[in-house]
């Protein structure tokens, strides 16, 4: 079953169905908690190399099988030793698009946020969100590393609403309190 409000998606090619999935279990996949975060940072590398090997490395993790060559292409080695891509620029392009979806499903959560941003992160624990999902939501280990950060963050939501709904008023409030220091700076009061 596919949910795609969730960040389940399936690639159709050569009549072979790939099925992703951006779940904590997946995600972890691509390696340690500042491994996952430096290869989501390969995504918006100046460096094609990076941002190729970055963006497969992340939907490959999430797919259910290996992609055959064909479909995005490869890394080829050159006569003189060099790294060379052998993907079309619509290949690179599906798969960046692709990868970013995984990320947003696996890692960031697509939900709307209200308020201010955070902290840049430095690493992504997935184990972490696996431990938690078992404890607040009663699931079993596999039921909770098969959960996205979409759908762990919305049931958080559904659980503790109240907490959301203070959440979400702080950074309002916070947001209110930045946008009256801009005003003042940009007036020449402070």
């Amino acid at each position: 079953m596919l949910l795609k409000e969730y960040g389940h998606g399936c690639i159709e090619y050569d009549g072979v169905k790939y099925i992703i999935v951006p779940s904590f279990i997946n995600i972890s996949a691509i390696g340690t908690p500042e491994e996952i975060i430096n290869t989501v940072n390969g995504l918006h590398s100046d460096d094609p190399l990076d941002v190729y090997s970055s963006a497969f490395s992340i939907l490959q993790s999430c797919c259910d099988k290996d992609f055959p060559r064909e479909l995005f292409g490869d890394l080829s080695m050159t006569d003189d030793g060099i790294n060379k891509l052998d993907v079309s620029p619509e290949q690179i392009n599906d798969l960046i698009v692709l990868a970013n979806h995984c990320v947003l499903h696996g890692i960031v959560g697509k939900v709307d946020f209200k308020g201010g941003e955070g902290e840049p992160l430095t690493e992504f624990d997935a184990y972490e969100y696996i431990d938690l999902a078992v404890e607040h939501f009663n699931l079993s280990y596999d039921e909770a590393a098969k959960m996205t950060m979409t759908q762990f963050v919305r049931r958080m939501r559904t659980k503790y609403p109240e907490a959301h709904k203070k959440q979400a008023a702080e950074a309002a409030k916070a947001s209110e309190q930045k946008a009256m220091v801009e005003y003042m700076k940009q007036n020449g009061m402070i």
